[in-house]
């Protein structure tokens, strides 16, 4: 492949691909072997520095900063759904593939921000600093509870033909749900908190700000016809089993 790159590089005029490039693209070469397809362009030099001794070959752009929002893109799906498909009755949930480039399920902050608010800190006279959610979730709104016609979200990330084996999905329970899932056997991660009434009132959760004060949010499977809880460590009633084996499936 080196030798045959080359001979192609040396076989093009710098000047002529400067001024066909606007009209027909960038000069490109496709080297094939074995069912593999590589393309190559090649971007020719400044006439200035054509010849110069140490100047690199190959260049790159620099890279531009910006706001990372996983929680945003989160929300804007989940909220495109909920009337889709009418007053259904039963149990709705919505399944989401987070392409977000941050989105992890190591890292739960822009799915709790995304259900149940955005994390901020308030404070005001005679009153400690502490941290809130503002109600501007999926599930808490200025309101309180909202689009309980939705029972569930079914968020997945990072999922790639080649992390299938590896890529977990989490369910996550809508508290407030007008239908809540029933107790199902669902082998996956399932993440859910207790509630006070139907007027968004967590019994395990500062009820003003939905932040945990009881205890952490809890992650359970179903293993063997019965419920495990599998994370956090602390609590873990087994260990995650994943993938599955024939006997966990049946």
């Amino acid at each position: 492949m080196r030798h045959q790159l080359k001979r192609w590089l040396d076989s093009l005029d710098p000047n002529l691909a400067i001024r066909e490039y606007e009209t027909n693209g960038l000069p490109a070469f496709d080297w094939q072997n074995d069912g593999w397809l590589i393309r190559f362009r090649a971007v020719a030099k400044a006439p200035e520095h054509r010849g110069e001794p140490g100047v690199r070959p190959i260049g790159m752009l620099g890279g531009k900063g910006g706001l990372i929002d996983d929680r945003g893109s989160l929300l804007a799906v989940l909220k495109s759904k909920p009337g889709r498909y009418g007053a259904l009755g039963l149990p709705y949930v919505i399944a989401v593939l987070e392409t977000g480039q941050f989105a992890s399920t190591q890292s739960d902050w822009h799915r709790i921000g995304a259900l149940y608010g955005s994390d901020q800190v308030t404070w005001g006279p005679g009153t400690p600093v502490r941290r809130t959610r503002a109600p501007d979730g999926f599930w808490v709104g200025p309101k309180g509870a909202q689009n309980r016609r939705v029972s569930g979200a079914l968020l997945v990330a990072g999922l790639h033909p080649w992390t299938v084996a590896e890529v977990v999905p989490e369910l996550w329970s809508n508290p407030f749900a007008q239908h809540p899932m029933q107790e199902m056997p669902w082998l996956f991660p399932h993440r859910k908190l207790e509630v006070q009434g139907t007027e968004g009132k967590l019994t395990t959760i500062d009820a003003s700000i939905g932040l945990q004060v009881g205890h952490q949010v809890l992650t359970v499977q179903w293993q063997g016809g019965s419920r495990r809880v599998v994370w956090p460590p602390e609590l873990a009633e087994s260990p995650l089993s994943y993938p599955m084996s024939k006997r966990t499936i049946r």
